[in-house]
């Protein structure tokens, strides 16, 4: 079986936030690298069969809480990406109507996140951007 180099940053990053490496741990991250789109919880906990969804929802609090995934908010829910740890720093435009998330990494909204910060002399550590609205699609197809 042949382990891959974000396999291997994984579970180094598991070791240094002291937690254990379990089997459920390998298997949401396994879930979450292969995913187009962050996922619900309820959607790691289906593709993790025989795994008691409590132990999903634990482990997946740890790995958040370990900024080694990231929650993003989703009207009264949640859906969880691999941290910037793992993929480019990006951000999500989701549409209302369909619920498809777009990666937007475009570096003129970093660039004006810092002017922003910088003009009331704050420093940012970290940052959560997320726009919602209609994709072109739905837009079409209400027209």
């Amino acid at each position: 079986m042949q382990v891959n180099v974000l396999q291997l940053q994984f579970e180094k990053k598991v070791s240094e936030a002291s937690l254990r490496m379990t089997t459920t741990r390998r298997g949401i991250f396994d879930i979450l690298s292969k995913a187009e789109r962050p996922l619900e919880i309820t959607e790691i906990v289906t593709r993790l069969p025989g795994v008691h969804f409590v132990s999903v929802y634990r482990s997946v609090d740890a790995l958040r809480r370990a900024g080694l995934i990231k929650q993003l908010p989703y009207g009264f829910k949640n859906r969880f990406e691999l941290s910037d740890a793992f993929l480019p720093h990006h951000h999500h435009a989701t549409c209302d109507v369909c619920g498809t998330v777009y990666e937007i990494n475009n570096g003129k909204i970093e660039q004006a996140l810092r002017s922003v910060t910088n003009e009331v002399g704050f420093t940012s550590s970290r940052h959560h951007f997320e726009i919602y609205g209609t994709c072109r699609t739905c837009s079409k197809s209400a027209q």
